[in-house]
């Protein structure tokens, strides 16, 4: 039996992210889903649990507002998470031909802001693309 341990709506929201450690940037990826409280990121490197990272995530739909409403001028501005891995679990390769590494961040701060710019992308994706489809295997 499990046990939900999540204490924040979770959104399947796919953007560029790139993991920092130390402050280099080590590895690229993408979210799969995120929260105020968390981010997964799929990649192909594989991190301990309890390594604190940096997750850069570049959210056009925010960068997009802020362009417009003259706020920022940089369309490549990331969004910066200060997190540590909490878990790093194998992606099903039929799930990816690319990523083979999920990476489950939870943030050392709430980020409350967020919460919108993720609402309203994973909204415009599956818009787009539908509902993503997931054989994650249920955890045990």
């Amino acid at each position: 039996m499990t046990t939900e341990r999540r204490t924040a709506t979770r959104h399947a929201a796919f953007a560029a992210a790139e993991i920092e450690v130390d402050g280099a940037v080590i590895a690229c990826g993408i979210t799969r889903n995120a929260s105020i409280s968390g981010v997964q990121v799929l990649t192909h490197r594989a991190f301990l649990a309890g390594t604190p990272v940096t997750i850069l995530v570049y959210l056009p739909v925010e960068n997009a507002l802020a362009i417009a409403s003259g706020l920022a001028d940089d369309r490549s501005s990331p969004r910066r998470l200060l997190g540590t891995i909490v878990r790093t679990t194998g992606v099903d390769p039929d799930d990816s031909n690319l990523w083979s590494v999920a990476l489950s961040v939870a943030l050392d701060a709430p980020c409350p802001d967020l919460d919108t710019h993720l609402e309203s992308l994973a909204q415009s994706q599956m818009a787009i693309a539908g509902p993503p489809i997931s054989r994650q295997r249920p955890r045990t």
